[in-house]
């Protein structure tokens, strides 16, 4: 009985706070600090929940694509001083689940302005195939290499500008920029040469779709 009276007290505390919810579509271009995911393209899919005070909550979960060469020099972690060089063609991807809360700075009867934090959880696989250029002690060839790294967290914000009632009352476009930073290598890994925290600039023009009022 007790938790049936809870469960009663957080729907009309959650439904007295909320009165909207939205679902989009939208793709993404974005560039980083990491040569594996120098450019890339993707897509995500999104749940809103509009808030009575103006503000939003919002979950997506996000598919990047990087596959553009690159050339790769860096010093052997073993001795400090045989150099590699390889040219790789990679075959990136990056899923990303993200949660953020958006303040309304401008609430037009046409358009809105939005800009608040965001928080994920990021997987990346990757996967390559590299030459590598035989120099002093290091022997050349063609290789391949795949390994997947789980549960990085991320943190950054979104600053959004939305155009409301494009062609139904219910739909909208928007544009929005999301900076970010996600963590890479795990603290005290020894013997390679990434970066702990990559740098991200992410890019994204969506529709939105509104469920109910």
């Amino acid at each position: 009985m007790k938790r049936i009276f809870l469960i009663v007290i957080i729907i009309n505390f959650f439904s007295s706070v909320t009165f909207g919810q939205e679902i989009e579509l939208k793709g993404i271009y974005a560039g980083s600090s990491s040569k594996r995911y120098n450019m890339n393209i993707g897509y995500g899919i999104g749940y809103y929940q509009n808030l009575k005070s103006k503000n939003r909550l919002g979950i997506s979960i996000t598919h990047h694509f990087s596959n553009r060469p690159y050339d790769d020099i860096h010093i052997s972690t073993e001795d400090g001083i045989s150099t590699f060089i390889e040219k790789i063609e990679p075959n990136n991807q990056r899923i990303a689940v993200k949660m953020n809360y958006a303040f309304k700075l401008v609430d037009n009867p046409k358009s809105s302005i939005f800009l608040g934090p965001e928080f994920g959880l990021n997987y990346f696989l990757l996967r390559k195939k590299y030459y590598r250029i035989a120099n002093e002690n290091i022997s050349g060839g063609t290789f391949t290499s795949s390994f997947n790294l789980n549960n990085r967290p991320s943190l950054g914000f979104l600053f959004e500008f939305e155009l409301k009632e494009i062609i139904s009352e219910k739909i909208s476009l928007y544009l929005s920029l999301n900076p970010e930073i996600t963590s890479f290598l795990n603290f005290g890994m020894m013997g390679g040469y990434d970066p702990y925290f990559v740098g991200w600039m992410n890019s994204n023009f969506g529709i939105r779709y509104l469920i109910n009022d």
